[in-house]
Formats: C-alpha cells, structure tokens, sequence
C-alpha cells in the first residue's frame, strides 16, 4: 500500500537528495479535505487535497518538482530526520514531539483549533468534565495534548478509527459520544453531514507550520520566504478556504 514510501526509504541516495526536487510528507492518516487518494494504479497515491495544492503551491516558488509521499505517523520523524523527507506540512511541535526540537519550523500556516462534536443539541457544554466517562471518536495515531492526559487516566474513553469519516459514521450511528475534529474538517463536513454540531469545547488551538528537515537542501530562509509570497498573494487563503 505505501509502495511510494518504500521506494523512498530504500532507495540508495534518498529522493530527498536530487536537486530539484523536494519530497513532502504527508501523514497516511490523513484523510479529505487535506488529502485525497487513488488506489486504482496498485498503490495508493495522492490525487488531491489541501496539502497536495500547498505542496505544488510551495514548489513552483521553489522551482522545484515537488514529490509527494504517504507515509505511516509512525514513521514519520525517522524519515524527516534522516533526510527522506524535505518538508513535512500541516505539522506542529506539540503533534510531533520526537521533532519538535530536531527539526526547523516555519512561520505559522494557518491557525487550527479542535472541535468536540456530537449529533445531540442537548449535549453541548464548554468544559472538559463534559466529556468524563464519554466515548470520544479519535483518529488512530494523532496525538490531542489536552485530552492525553484523560485518555491515559480513562476519565475519558478514547476510541480510535482510521479516519474522520470513520469516525462521523461511527457518532452517526452512536457508537461515539463524541468526535473530536479540526476546524477545517469540520466546515467541509458539516456541509455533508448536517446532523454533526459543535459544541461551545474549543481544544488546542495551534498555528500549524512546516516542519523542515535540517539534512534538506532547502534552507528555512527559502521555505519561508516561498511562504510569505504565497500569503501575500492571496493564494494561501484560497487554498484554506473551503469548497465543495
């Protein structure tokens, strides 16, 4: 399935090291609006998405030919670590501990927050004991810093799914409580799942950035003046906005 992954890691001098081009990382956890995949070929590829469009977004500033690869969360921090993987976007230091310190960040991307949704009105509430003895919907992998603490003691039930999909499907048909949700994820779902609402709980707001490794050829200095290009030219907040 992470054939491209394995190409990669595998391959003697590392896709990372050809001069133009650059290889982005995306989590293989990942799932609509940010990604969109095709599995039709034998392997599963990236066809589409919010990090796709900023991927190319970034290399046609850099000049390069940008490389896109699927990779397990797992795995991540080794390969952006040894220099399989240039730039690992929609990232921050709180969700990636083993690079918060071992890697360069950019200027913030966008500012996320993370939402707790139900299907039930009634259920809305803005402080955490809301949510003690509750099945909260997670995804597999992802790392929420408010709520570990809670998982960890069981005041709060984690329950993991592969994607966000999952997840609505599992609070739809009330296996879950709860959801908890990015922002961005929200408004695209929401305009497909109308039943899904928000509660007042507002979690872990963040400026997501890039996390760029320090064996790349791209310097910081490049990527983020790629990055203020595209903020000032409004391309930034087109690729943020939602569309369906």
């Amino acid at each position: 399935m992470f054939l491209a992954f394995s190409l990669l890691m595998h391959g003697s001098k590392g896709v990372a090291a050809e001069a133009q081009e650059v290889v982005f990382g995306i989590h293989a956890d990942t799932s609509f609006p940010f990604v969109q995949t095709d599995t039709t070929v034998g392997r599963t590829m990236v066809k589409g998405g919010i990090l796709k469009e900023l991927s190319e977004a970034f290399s046609k500033q850099l000049m390069r030919r940008p490389i896109l690869v699927l990779i397990p969360k797992q795995r991540v921090a080794s390969a952006v670590l040894a220099g399989k993987i240039d730039i690992l976007c929609y990232s921050h230091e709180s969700w990636e501990p083993d690079l918060k310190d071992q890697v360069f960040w950019t200027a913030p991307i966008f500012k996320n927050i993370n939402f707790v949704v139900t299907i039930n009105q009634k259920n809305d509430f803005n402080k955490l004991e809301g949510l003690f003895g509750k099945k909260v919907g997670t995804t597999v992998n992802f790392y929420y810093p408010t709520l570990e603490p809670y998982f960890n003691s069981k005041k709060i039930l984690r329950e993991n799914a592969p994607n966000i999909l999952s997840n609505i499907e599992k609070l739809i048909r009330n296996r879950i409580d709860y959801l908890v949700i990015s922002s961005l994820e929200y408004q695209y779902y929401k305009k497909i799942h109308p039943k899904i609402i928000a509660t007042k709980l507002e979690l872990d707001p963040v400026d997501v950035k890039c996390a760029v490794s320090k064996k790349s050829n791209i310097t910081l200095v490049q990527i983020n003046s790629a990055l203020t290009k595209l903020k000032q030219s409004g391309a930034l907040m087109r690729l943020f906005t939602i569309r369906r």
